[in-house]
């Protein structure tokens, strides 16, 4: 909700439903964030669904990805094995492996925290911020960062 706020006083008060799904890392241990995450962007008026990164889907048309930890890992591995599918924003936040940005993504901010954490290769921005693994999905940046590239890709927050 914090972020809600500011967003719609930047005059991005009602953006198109886009679908929005927040992984989170192994065993759901240290992501909370994500969660938090889904929610700021269901107070944007976003469908927004907050899963473990064990979860493995098809999706049905575009939808918006952003992962913490292994969770970023599925991101990246349900947007390679779905070419077909455009994907308009994917934000990974502290991947564990080395990914490089495919084809099918229209923008893509990898964000690491202050370990040598893995980064994706061809990113639209990469940030390192100078937060532990445990805390980086919970830090405002991340969340400030992945709502403003949302709501300036949908239709109306342009």
């Amino acid at each position: 909700m914090r972020y809600a706020v500011l967003l719609l006083l930047l005059g991005c008060d009602s953006p198109e439903r886009a679908e929005v799904v927040c992984v989170r890392g192994w065993l759901w241990l240290g992501s909370g964030g994500m969660g938090d995450l889904a929610a700021e962007a269901r107070d944007l008026g976003f469908t927004a669904a907050d899963v473990p990164h064990t979860r493995s889907w098809k999706p049905s048309g575009p939808q918006v990805l952003i992962g913490h930890s292994f969770g970023a890992d599925r991101v990246m591995q349900v947007v390679s094995a779905n070419a077909d599918v455009r994907f308009p924003l994917v934000v990974t936040v502290d991947c564990t492996a080395q990914w490089t940005k495919p084809k099918n993504v229209d923008w893509l901010i990898s964000i690491r925290g202050s370990e040598p954490w893995c980064h994706v290769e061809g990113a639209d921005r990469i940030y390192t911020i100078g937060v532990n693994h445990l805390l980086i999905d919970k830090s405002p940046f991340v969340h400030l960062m992945a709502l403003t590239r949302l709501v300036q890709l949908s239709p109306r927050g342009r």
